[in-house]
């Protein structure tokens, strides 16, 4: 999910609920292209619509903001609407430095996302960091123990 397709809706949870929709049972959504929190409350919504229809929100993506901070909140909003499964992750302009001095804050995140150049193509690449009990770096497919 992108901004684009967020701001390409006149309110912010007809896209999401748009989206959810779509893919139903693969669901992440940008929440904070406004509001983070107001953007976590109506990924709430759509979160318990899903259910009743059989399918669970996988997650929410913060990409900017305090990630940390925002991270909790969001997380304390999951929580309290019984939506405990509910995974989040961070991204925007990280890098393994700024991963690490999260995870020493402990964020409540899921997984970081970082976007890396990819100087054969020119582009970027999504690297991500799975950040549960272990500490674990997956780069481009192998998992390296940190």
């Amino acid at each position: 999910m992108a901004h684009s397709f967020v701001t390409s809706f006149d309110h912010e949870i007809d896209s999401f609920r748009a989206y959810a929709g779509t893919f139903p049972s693969k669901c992440f959504l940008l929440i904070d292209t406004y509001d983070s929190i107001e953007g976590a409350k109506k990924a709430v919504i759509v979160g318990k619509e899903l259910e009743k229809k059989g399918n669970k929100l996988l997650g929410v993506r913060l990409d900017s903001g305090d990630l940390c901070e925002l991270s909790k909140e969001v997380r304390r909003i999951f929580d309290e609407s019984g939506l405990t499964y509910v995974k989040i992750v961070a991204s925007g302009d990280l890098n393994e430095w700024k991963i690490d001095e999260l995870m020493k804050k402990r964020c409540k995140r899921s997984i970081y996302l970082e976007w890396v150049q990819n100087s054969s193509q020119a582009g970027l690449l999504p690297r991500l960091t799975a950040s549960t009990s272990s500490r674990i770096l997956w780069k481009m497919g192998a998992i390296v123990p940190k």
